[in-house]
C-alpha cells in the first residue's frame, strides 16, 4: 500500500529532513519528539550510541558546550541532561 499511495520522493525527504534536523529556536522536549518521529517514520533503528550522536550533533551551542563536559552512557540519560542543561542556559539568560 506503501509504495502504491506514497510518491517515492517523501521517503526522500523525509530522509533529507532528518539528516539536517537541528535543535534551533525549539525546545530540547521539542526537538527530541521531532527526532523520535523523524526515526520512525524513516523506519531507522539505531542503537542508542548512534542515536546519541544524532541527537548530541544537533543540540545549540550553549546546551552542546555545557554536554560537552558530562558524561551518559544512554540516550535517556542524554535527553534528561539536556534538559538539565536547557534550563541553566535560561537562568543564565534571564540574568
Amino acid at each position: 500500500m506503501k509504495s502504491r499511495f506514497v510518491p517515492p520522493y517523501y521517503q526522500f525527504h523525509l530522509y533529507l529532513k532528518l539528516q539536517t534536523l537541528k535543535h534551533g529556536d525549539k525546545g530540547v522536549e521539542d526537538y527530541y519528539q521531532e527526532l523520535i518521529i523523524g526515526l520512525a517514520r524513516c523506519n531507522i533503528h539505531e542503537d542508542d550510541q548512534d542515536t546519541c550522536a544524532r541527537f548530541f550533533g544537533g543540540l545549540q551551542g550553549d546546551i552542546h558546550d555545557i554536554l560537552d563536559y558530562k558524561e551518559w552512557t544512554r540516550f535517556s540519560q542524554l535527553y534528561h541532561l539536556a534538559l538539565k542543561a536547557e534550563r541553566e542556559v535560561q537562568v543564565h539568560q534571564q540574568q
